[in-house]
């Protein structure tokens, strides 16, 4: 039997914004300390996803709903990478690129894996790809955590389609209005240019990772009364005055350099593995500023004064009126934003597992998180936790930035420098 759910307006929007140069895929990279073989993994997804009728809907944009996939076939959705021997980190993340460069097949179920075999030492992985109108950060780590879960975890639910007249009538306050304006304001002026939004954003994609502690991130929250957010945005920041510096520009005198910063929505307790409750806000990053201390406090006072400003609900809002008129309202605001360059960088900070997990019998290692590229935006940054580690994940328009690996030795380096200076404010 045929069912369909309309297509909410952010999931619309995220569907119109891509092309054939700009998939709007998000991806993950899983380590593990051997490979698994397609047909078990084949086996094992088609059962974890019977539970979830999602997993079998492909987008129906004239429709504009998700519609069931009549010729769906696991197959088409779990397939084999075999790697050169010795296959290293690096030939990994090429691997990534690659998928990403490619996109997904837009008359299926917009997902897809990959195990790779052919990895140095006799380990594997798992490269997952995934619209980004399908899941959100949080709803494709539930997915994740339920795939290396499912023995034993309660099946994720689907949302129900909300009521979409009594959410605007509630987000309809003077402080959200406020917080509205005030985001279209900002959405709507550039920012500082600083060569990372190019007129197009190529197809040539490449990705880098850089792991560390959650110990020692603590350390750093703890140093200067951050968050975990906070230290991420810190790091973004003082890794790209390195980036700007290399390249010739005065990071001195960029004042208005910004990030996109994706904030999920999802109430506490649910337990969807496939939607988006995300909210759009712009974030300025002190790249001006060389002292890390320093940058990590200008960063906590700006997030800070967002949710003062109730920020977040003016994001409600907006999304709110495209459920409730047409998804053109959001998916143009959308487009006028990304054509005045109005942010730099992406950045997306995700709570992953706290405990290791495995998959079917192949421990998990690491978790690389990527996000996607927008149109006219050529640098996204992921950071996302996972058993006492949180890893960064940098994807690159290569036309833009030809050596990823700088990135991620920025980031390194910014992530340190920021340790070192919590080392010496606990000393202090």
């Amino acid at each position: 039997m045929s069912s369909a759910n309309r297509l909410p307006a952010l999931e619309s929007a995220f569907l119109g914004l891509e092309s054939d140069d700009v998939p709007f895929v998000v991806a993950s990279i899983l380590e593990l300390d051997r490979p698994i073989t397609v047909e078990a993994l084949r086996r094992h997804v088609d059962a974890t996803i019977a539970t979830i009728p999602r997993y079998r809907q492909r987008p129906d944009r004239a429709k504009r709903a998700w519609v069931d996939d009549e010729h769906f076939r696991i197959e088409r959705h779990v397939h084999l990478a075999v790697l050169p021997e010795p296959g290293g980190r690096s030939e990994l993340e090429a691997l990534a690129a690659e998928l990403l460069s490619t996109g997904l097949p837009s008359n299926r179920p917009p997902w897809g894996l990959w195990t790779v075999r052919g990895l140095a030492g006799g380990r594997g992985a798992v490269i997952a790809l995934v619209h980004h109108a399908f899941v959100d950060g949080i709803t494709g780590f539930r997915m994740l955590e339920y795939l290396l879960r499912m023995a034993s975890a309660e099946p994720p639910s689907q949302a129900a389609p909300p009521d979409k007249r009594r959410a605007l009538r509630r987000l309809v306050a003077w402080k959200n209005v406020r917080a509205l304006g005030r985001l279209l304001r900002d959405g709507l002026r550039p920012a500082s240019q600083v060569g990372l939004n190019p007129r197009r954003t190529g197809r040539v994609r490449a990705v880098a990772s850089h792991t560390v502690t959650l110990e020692a991130m603590t350390s750093i929250e703890h140093a200067f009364d951050a968050t975990n957010n906070d230290v991420v945005l810190a790091v973004v920041a003082l890794a790209l005055r390195r980036f700007f510096g290399r390249r010739g520009l005065d990071p001195d005198h960029l004042r208005d350099v910004r990030a996109m910063v994706p904030v999920g929505r999802h109430a506490k307790g649910e337990r969807e593995a496939s939607g988006n409750r995300v909210v759009l806000l712009l974030a300025q990053l002190p790249v001006d500023e060389a002292d890390p201390g320093a940058c990590l406090r200008r960063v906590a006072a700006t997030t800070r004064q967002l949710k003062a400003d109730h920020t977040a609900g003016g994001g409600d809002l907006l999304v709110a009126l495209g459920d409730a008129t047409t998804p053109a309202v959001l998916l143009n605001v959308l487009r006028l934003a990304l054509w005045m360059r109005a942010f730099t960088v992406i950045v997306t900070n995700v709570p992953g597992p706290k405990t290791p997990l495995s998959l079917l019998g192949a421990q998990l290692a690491r978790v690389v998180p990527i996000v996607n590229l927008w149109p006219h935006q050529a640098l996204g940054i992921a950071a996302a936790s996972y058993a006492g580690t949180m890893t960064f994940g940098i994807q690159v328009d290569r036309a833009v930035i030809a050596d990823v690996g700088e990135v991620r030795d920025d980031l390194a380096a910014a992530f340190d420098a920021l340790l070192e200076a919590a080392s010496h404010a606990h000393a202090a």
